[in-house]
């Protein structure tokens, strides 16, 4: 995400994730938070405030298992997301903006269904 904008790939796929009955909350939250001042959160997407979608330098970072990080990274689909500070963050992918499987769109889904379900189970 450089000097603060949200890519136009991003913007694109925040709008077909508003249209969907599963994720159309997270977008409006994520919309409403994201007008003011850039600060740390401000741009990610969250289901009951737990994160698991941001754009960042250009790219899509979604939170995902370990295991499927790491079959994604063989994939070559994308890297372990490294946030600036020389630390890889295990669960987070990053990953560039192409046309190839899975799309932004289907890692968002998932990423939102893992979330979703991981804020269930806390609140048993």
């Amino acid at each position: 995400m450089a000097g603060g904008r949200v890519s136009a790939t991003f913007e694109a796929l925040l709008d077909v994730l508003a249209a969907n009955p599963r994720t159309a909350a997270c977008v409006a939250e994520h919309r409403a938070r994201s007008g003011g001042r850039a600060r740390f959160g401000a741009r990610t997407l969250k289901v009951d405030g737990r994160m698991f979608a941001m754009p960042f330098e250009g790219a899509l970072v979604v939170k995902l298992t370990e295991a499927r990080v790491a079959e994604l990274v063989a994939a070559r689909v994308g890297a372990p997301f490294d946030p600036g500070h020389g630390r890889k963050m295990k669960a987070w992918l990053a990953v560039p903006p192409r046309d190839a499987a899975p799309t932004w769109l289907e890692l968002v889904l998932e990423a939102h269904t893992l979330a979703a379900a991981d804020t269930k189970r806390r609140t048993r």
